[in-house]
């Protein structure tokens, strides 16, 4: 998995420079390219094009993806 920090760090930036200084809050998930899974390696090529819909599923609202851990 991959935690796009870069994204966040670039949105700050750019909200500075354009007088954004509120803060606040902000969401980084897989519709803001947030979050996302690597597919170095080649270990996900045969699955890319699920993993794609599942993906787009998510983004949809079709799949719903817990925000809160379960205990187990």
């Amino acid at each position: 998995m991959l935690k796009r920090v870069d994204v966040a760090v670039y949105g700050a930036i750019e909200e500075f420079t354009k007088g954004d200084t509120k803060g606040g809050v902000k969401v980084f998930d897989l519709a803001k390219d947030g979050v996302g899974y690597s597919t170095s390696g080649g270990y996900v090529d045969d699955i890319k094009s699920q993993l794609e819909d599942l993906k787009q599923q998510i983004i949809d609202g079709t799949i719903t993806v817990p925000t809160a851990p379960t205990a187990g």
